[in-house]
Order: structure tokens, then C-alpha cells, then sequence
């Protein structure tokens, strides 16, 4: 946790959610800072099964931290490919989920590939969505197309 001030009270600095459901289980991990040992955290807990990583953020996030992150997951051993979304509450919406799905297509994402939410998009961690993937492409983030276009 997070040192409490008078001002603020103690802040958590990981949370675990269990998620359960008919076909099984997994757990959202939210953690501040855990984008500086992502890839690590990847390969020990998933080794060397899912090949590509498909992180989804927005361009605001995305300024700050997708290079950090793209590196980190790279240096692990995945492919990454950067989904930008755009930013707002009005986006978040099942035809942007149909784009960042139709983006996974492309890239021939697979089960066994993973699937990143960067930031506040929170909704993507759904299982619905491919949570892996095989095949990936560098270029495809040195050059990241915007899920929406």
C-alpha cells in the first residue's frame, strides 16, 4: 500500500480481481507501475505459449507508456502489436470492441495469444475477447494503426 498522508488515505498499490465464470476462471491484476515488468510478469506466468501480445490503449496513455511497454513485452519474447483506441467514455462502446477485434483479426491474434488493457480501458479485459495470439509482426508497432480507422 501506499503511505497514507493527512490529507489522503492509504491508496492500494495491486489489486487482484477473480473473475469466474461458466468455462472457468482468471484473475485482473491491477497494479500501479506493473507496466515496468509486464513482459516479465507475462512470461512467468504464461512462459513461452502465447507468441503475441496485443496491447490496447489510447493515445493519451499511449504517449507516456507504449514504448516502455512494447520493449518490456519484446525483450520477454512476445510480438507486440499497440491497438490505439480513441480516448472518452463515448468510445467505449461494442463497435469500438468490433474494431479492436477486427484489429486482433488481421494480426491472426489466436486464443493463446494475450490481450493488454493500457490505461482506463478497463472493459477490454473482457473474456469475450482473444486473450493470445501466434504470428505476430514487429512492424506492427513501429508503425501502429489506430483500431478505429
Amino acid at each position: 500500500m501506499a503511505e497514507a498522508t493527512d490529507r489522503h488515505p492509504p491508496v492500494p498499490t495491486a489489486v487482484t480481481v477473480p473473475v469466474t465464470h461458466t468455462g472457468g476462471q482468471y484473475a485482473i491484476r491491477i497494479e500501479t507501475g506493473r507496466y515496468r515488468s509486464l513482459g516479465e510478469t507475462l512470461h512467468q506466468t504464461f512462459g513461452s505459449r502465447p507468441r503475441a501480445v496485443v496491447i490496447v490503449s489510447n493515445p493519451r496513455v499511449a504517449r507516456h507508456y507504449a514504448s516502455a511497454v512494447v520493449e518490456r513485452v519484446a525483450a520477454a519474447g512476445f510480438h507486440p502489436h499497440l491497438c490505439l483506441i480513441p480516448d472518452g467514455e463515448r468510445y467505449k462502446t461494442l463497435r469500438t470492441v468490433a474494431r479492436i477485434w477486427d484489429f486482433c483479426v488481421a494480426r491472426r491474434i489466436e486464443r493463446r495469444d494475450l490481450l493488454v488493457a493500457l490505461g482506463a480501458v478497463s472493459w477490454a479485459t473482457s473474456p469475450a475477447l482473444p486473450q493470445r495470439r501466434t504470428c505476430a509482426d514487429w512492424r506492427s508497432f513501429s508503425s501502429p494503426q489506430p483500431c478505429w480507422q
